[in-house]
């Protein structure tokens, strides 16, 4: 969460986040600005791949829809709508560090900001 507020101030035009056991898919940053810029949204959302350890494709995980719950990494964030990330930013305590991406959902769902899809993992 630091690198978010310090993108922001230097003015870069969207932000996406990514958890250090997680990576990006080739086209995953062009897709993404392109569903962006395109639809004009808040956010764009994605679905999740899972990999095994051997990298073979497990499958997609349900659980991270876009209408119920979204992880954290398959996002990104036009700067302007980068203010729903202080909700992960500054947890309350232990318990919230563990449900952060919960919390990130919620709030954004909440935030009635515009919020676009991508069909695919990237």
């Amino acid at each position: 969460m630091i690198g978010a507020p310090l993108a922001v101030s230097a003015g870069y035009d969207a932000l996406a986040s990514l958890d250090a056991d997680n990576w990006f898919e080739p086209s995953f940053v062009a897709d993404m600005t392109r569903k962006l810029l395109d639809t004009g949204c808040d956010i764009v959302t994605c679905p999740r791949a899972l990999w095994r350890l051997d990298g073979s494709r497990m499958g997609i995980d349900n659980e991270s829809d876009g209408i119920s719950f979204n992880d954290t990494n398959c996002y990104l964030f036009r700067n302007t709508a980068c203010f729903v990330l202080n909700s992960i930013a500054f947890k309350k305590d232990r318990h919230d560090a563990l449900i952060g991406d919960q919390l990130l959902w919620k709030y954004i769902v909440q935030s009635g900001l515009d919020i676009r899809r991508v069909p695919r993992p990237l």
